[in-house]
């Protein structure tokens, strides 16, 4: 790979430096070039999978989009392949790794996509012993173990979702999405890392653009209703005996 086609942005995004850049590298048989920064911040997880990193520059985002449009496509949509970093986790025990069964992830005080009244929907997931994540406050390399434990993850469309690249085949992914949005990013990863996704849309909630962020229409503050936690209740237990 260029130097010149690692960007900065792919560079601190936790999403676009897993899934676009180490995942794509990894697929199509290529040396993970990485920024002295991601090579010290994620050294534990490359030494776990023995992925082996070389240090690189950055460079800028135009010759990055054309090299994932050579690699699997925008979002992925053009990858044909079939592969996961599952296989490669040399260790995946992790305390109470039952616990991870079933994982739904927080976005805690992040206003830029968020559910105002999330306590309403905790409440009816955690009959089903979900176990609630803030992903931003668990270290990179506990992600991972976390998520070679977990058979199902629920959550709003973010960036978190780039950690079912670690997930055992057959697990499910439930993406949550304003009714007034959907992207198939991970629809896309899902399917080459063999799990089965499903988006859920809010069809009855109130949704508002969020302060923080008024260029991405996902980007929105929502009050969960209480026939979409019903509706996200019912998916779960269609498939929570499979688990």
């Amino acid at each position: 790979m260029n130097l010149k086609s690692y960007s900065f942005w792919y560079s601190f995004h936790y999403a676009h430096f897993w899934r676009d850049h180490v995942f794509r590298c990894i697929l199509y048989d290529e040396t993970v070039e990485v920024s002295l920064y991601n090579y010290f911040k994620y050294k534990e997880i490359f030494n776990n999978l023995k992925i082996k990193v070389k240090i690189s520059l950055l460079g800028n985002k135009k010759k990055w989009e054309k090299y994932m449009e050579k690699r699997g496509g925008p979002l992925l949509s053009k990858c044909q392949k079939k592969a996961s970093l599952y296989p490669l986790i040399k260790n995946k025990s992790i305390v109470n790794y039952e616990k991870y069964k079933i994982c739904y992830i927080t976005r805690g005080n992040n206003k830029r996509r968020s559910v105002n009244n999330e306590s309403e929907l905790l409440k009816t997931l955690q009959k089903y012993n979900v176990t609630i994540l803030d992903t931003s406050k668990i270290p990179p390399l506990t992600q991972m173990k976390i998520f070679a434990n977990c058979k199902m993850v629920i959550s709003l469309h973010g960036a978190a979702f780039a950690n079912i690249l670690y997930m055992p085949g057959n697990s499910y992914v439930f993406e949550i999405f304003p009714k007034t949005h959907y992207k198939q990013t991970y629809n896309n990863l899902a399917k080459i890392c063999s799990l089965n996704h499903k988006s859920l849309f809010l069809e009855t909630s109130i949704i508002k653009k969020s302060q923080k962020c008024i260029k991405f229409p996902r980007d929105c503050e929502i009050t969960i209703s209480k026939e979409d936690i019903e509706m996200i209740e019912n998916e779960l237990k269609k498939v929570i005996v499979n688990i």
